[in-house]
C-alpha cells in the first residue's frame, strides 16, 4: 500500500482456489480493513476479473451456427431459436443432478441467440411429458454443444412407454473451446429396442468423463431429410367403432349418418375460405375433410342446431404434416360463454392422429352444449397458414348411453397408445403406456415407483351432467405385477367434482392386491344423498413408496372401466 497514489493490483484467482473455494457463482465481494488502522478512506476503481489475451475462456462468446431452414412438417424442435420449440418444457426438472438450479434456459453469449447453459453439470433432465411426442416419424436427432471442460456427454431421448425406454448415445468428438454439431440417427437409438413414439423428455449424461463440467447446448431438435415426408394423406383415417344411432351425434363421417343442413364453409374471413375440400379422396375412397391454407376454419349447422349434452366425448381425427397447434370447440347458440377452446394434443406430423376429447373440457368453462350451432377450429397459435385433414367428427357416449349400466372411462384399454384422455403423473416413479405386457389388445397402463415416488393414471370430470347423488359408481380394472415392502401401497381414489371443487375424496379399501397373475380388482361406491357431482366424477390409480428402504411397486393395468348403477 503506497499513500497518496493510485496503485495497481493483479491477484492470480489460484490465491483463491487454493484454499479449496470454487469461483463458478460468485454473488458479492468484500474488502476488509479491518487488519490495520479503522476507520480509514479508500477509493476504488477498474474492479473486474480478466485472463490474457488469447488463453481461452470457460462460455462460449458465439451463437452455434443457424440450422437450415426446414418446413414445419420434417422438424420436432425442443430448444431452437431458428424454429418453432413444443411448449410445456421444464429444462430443469430436479432429479437429483449436481446442476440443479443453476440451468440458464436464456445463456446469452453476446448476439443475443441464446443458448441451454449447464454449469456444474453430471448428467441433466428436459422433461415435457405433458406434451409427448411421436418423433418415429423423423430421421435425426440434432444436437450443437459448446464445453471448454467436459469429456465425455452422451444423449437419449426417453420414451413414455415399451422397454427399454432410453439409449444413451454419445457425442464424439468433443472439441474443446468450439461449437460442434452433431446429428445422430434415430436408429442408434432404436436399435436397442426402443420406441420413440412417445417422447417425454430428454437426458444429457456427463458422467462418463470429468464431473462437474460446463457445457452449452443449442439447436436441439428431431428432423428427417427435406421431402421424405408428404405433404397430404394417402390413406384414410382408422374407421371408428360401430355405435348405436342413440349413442352418437356425427358431424363428418363415412361411418355414421351425418346431420343434414351443414355448410363446411362459412365466410369468416379466414384464410383458407373457398379452399375446403369436404370430398378429399387419399386414395381409397373414404373422404375426408381438407383445410388448406388453414388459419381457422368454421363449419355452420345452426338451421338444424344439436342438443348433445346427453353425449360424453367430442372425437376427431386429424392429419397434416405443418401445423403445430390446432384446438377445436363446439360453439352454442345460448348461454355464456358460446364457445371454449381446446388443443389436439399431441400433433404427430405425417399420420392420423385419434382424439377423444371429454365434454367436461368444454363446460368446464361455463358453457353449455344444448343447442350447438357451428364448430371451429383455430390454428392461431401456432403455424400459420398449414393444412389439416380431418375425419370422423362426432360426438358420443359409451354404450348404454348413460346413467345405468353406462362405462364413463375412455380409452379403458389404452389402445390409443397416447396420454389422452389419460392424465399420466410421473411423480418420482414412472407412468407410461406400454405396448409389451396387456391383457387384451395390444396396450396397457404401467406404473412403476422409483424410491420415494407415486406415479399415477388419472381420469378427470368424467360424466358430467350424467352423474348424480346416490348413484352407485363401480370401477373395475384387470392389473398385474409386484409389490415389495415395507412401505407400498397400490390405491384406487374416486372423487367428486362438484362446482366449488372437490366434493367428496374415497379410497377404496380392500385395495387391489398385486400377483404375477392378471386379477381382476371391482370397487363400488355409493355417492352420499345431496353430493354436488355437477362436474362429474375423477379416479386415480397410483403406485405409493414412502421413504422405506427397498420398497417398491410394479403394476400394470387395463380394462378399466367406470360404470354407473351396474
Amino acid at each position: 500500500i503506497t499513500a497518496g497514489e493510485w496503485v495497481q493490483y493483479d491477484i492470480p484467482l489460484s490465491d483463491f482456489t487454493a484454499s479449496g473455494m470454487t469461483l463458478d457463482q460468485v454473488i458479492q465481494m468484500k474488502f476488509d480493513g479491518q487488519g490495520g488502522t479503522t476507520p480509514s478512506d479508500i477509493y476504488l476503481d477498474n474492479i473486474y476479473f480478466y485472463r490474457a489475451a488469447g488463453s481461452g475462456g470457460t462460455a462460449p462468446t458465439t451463437s452455434a451456427p443457424a440450422p437450415p431452414a426446414r418446413d414445419a412438417g420434417d422438424v420436432i424442435s425442443i430448444f431452437s431459436d431458428s424454429y418453432t420449440n413444443i411448449t410445456g418444457i421444464n429444462f430443469d426438472p430436479n432429479w437429483g443432478q449436481s446442476g440443479h438450479m443453476m440451468v440458464d434456459a436464456a445463456y446469452d453469449p453476446g448476439d443475443g441467440n441464446v443458448a441451454l447453459a449447464y454449469p456444474n453439470f453430471n448428467y441433466q433432465g428436459t422433461d415435457f411429458a405433458g406434451n409427448a411426442q411421436d418423433v418415429s416419424a423423423m430421421e435425426f436427432l440434432h444436437v450443437d454443444m459448446w464445453t471448454a471442460n467436459a469429456t465425455d456427454v452422451k444423449v437419449t431421448p426417453i420414451n413414455g412407454s415399451g422397454a427399454p425406454t432410453e439409449s444413451l448415445q454419445g457425442l464424439l468428438p468433443i472439441t474443446a473451446g468450439e461449437w460442434v454439431q452433431y446429428d445422430i440417427p434415430l436408429s442408434d437409438f432404436t436399435a436397442s429396442g426402443m420406441t420413440l413414439n412417445q417422447v417425454v423428455q430428454m437426458k444429457f449424461d456427463g458422467q462418463g468423463g470429468t464431473t462437474p463440467s460446463d457445457i452449452y447446448l443449442d439447436n436441439i431438435y428431431f428432423y428427417r431429410a427435406a421431402g421424405s415426408g408428404g405433404t397430404a394423406p394417402t390413406t384414410s383415417a382408422p374407421a371408428p367403432p360401430a355405435r348405436d344411432a342413440g349413442d352418437v351425434i356425427s358431424i363428418f363421417s363415412d361411418s355414421y349418418t351425418n346431420i343434414t343442413g351443414i355448410n363446411f364453409d362459412p365466410n369468416w374471413g379466414q384464410s383458407g375460405h373457398m379452399m375446403v375440400d369436404a370430398a378429399y379422396d387419399p386414395g381409397d375412397g373414404n373422404v375426408a375433410l381438407a383445410y388448406p391454407n388453414f388459419n381457422y376454419q368454421g363449419t355452420d349447422f345452426a338451421g338444424n342446431a344439436q342438443d348433445v349434452s346427453a353425449m360424453e366425448f367430442l372425437h376427431v381425427d386429424m392429419w397434416t404434416a405443418n401445423a403445430t397447434d390446432v384446438k377445436v370447440t363446439p360453439i352454442n347458440g345460448s348461454g355464456a360463454p358460446t364457445e371454449s377452446l381446446q388443443g389436439l394434443l399431441p400433433i404427430t406430423s405425417g399420420q392420423w392422429v385419434q382424439y377423444d376429447i371429454p365434454l367436461s373440457d368444454f363446460t368446464a368453462s361455463g358453457m353449455t352444449l344444448n343447442q350447438v350451432v357451428q364448430m371451429k377450429f383455430d390454428g392461431q397459435g401456432g403455424t400459420t397458414p398449414s393444412d389439416i385433414y380431418l375425419d370422423n367428427i362426432y360426438f358420443y357416449r359409451a354404450a348404454a348411453g348413460g346413467g345405468g349400466g353406462s362405462n364413463l372411462a375412455a380409452d379403458g384399454d389404452f389402445e390409443s397408445g397416447m396420454a389422452n384422455p389419460w392424465l399420466l403423473f410421473q411423480n418420482g416413479g414412472t407412468a407410461a403406456f406400454d405396448n409389451t405386457v396387456n391383457n387384451g389388445g395390444t396396450w396397457s397402463g404401467r406404473l412403476a415407483t422409483g424410491g420415494p415416488s407415486n406415479p399415477a393414471f388419472k381420469q378427470e370430470r368424467i360424466g358430467a351432467s350424467t352423474v348424480a347423488a346416490t348413484d352407485v359408481v363401480q370401477i373395475q380394472f384387470d392389473h398385474i405385477g409386484s409389490v415389495v415392502q415395507p412401505g407400498a401401497v397400490f390405491n384406487v381414489i374416486l372423487f367428486g367434482e362438484g362446482s366449488a371443487g372437490a366434493s367428496f375424496t374415497h379410497v377404496f379399501n380392500p385395495a387391489p392386491s398385486l400377483s404375477g397373475s392378471w386379477t381382476t380388482f371391482t370397487g363400488t361406491f355409493t355417492i352420499p344423498g345431496g353430493t354436488d357431482v355437477s362436474e362429474g366424477i375423477s379416479f386415480l390409480i397410483e403406485a405409493v413408496c414412502g421413504g422405506d428402504a427397498g420398497c417398491s411397486v410394479i403394476a400394470n393395468i387395463d380394462n378399466v372401466s367406470v360404470t354407473l348403477n351396474p
